[in-house]
């Protein structure tokens, strides 16, 4: 019996931990995201936005935009 509760347990605390990993990886992404939505801001303010650039960013260009406005 007390093994099956130790199990029980391990089992929520391996799910509690998968959660809070996802929870920080979607937290990631938001920051990311508003990062590249900020330096986009910044940078087409008071002027036209480039065309190609919104077309097709690179995402190598854009990572290293995200790095710098951070």
């Amino acid at each position: 019996m007390e093994r099956s509760d130790n199990q029980d347990s391990m089992g929520r605390l391996e799910t509690q931990v998968n959660k809070d990993s996802q929870g920080i990886k979607e937290i990631k992404e938001i920051r990311e995201q508003r990062a590249m939505a900020y330096l986009a801001i910044s940078e087409t303010r008071g002027q036209r936005a480039n065309v190609e650039d919104l077309a097709e960013p690179s995402m190598a260009r854009q990572d290293e935009r995200v790095r710098e406005a951070m």
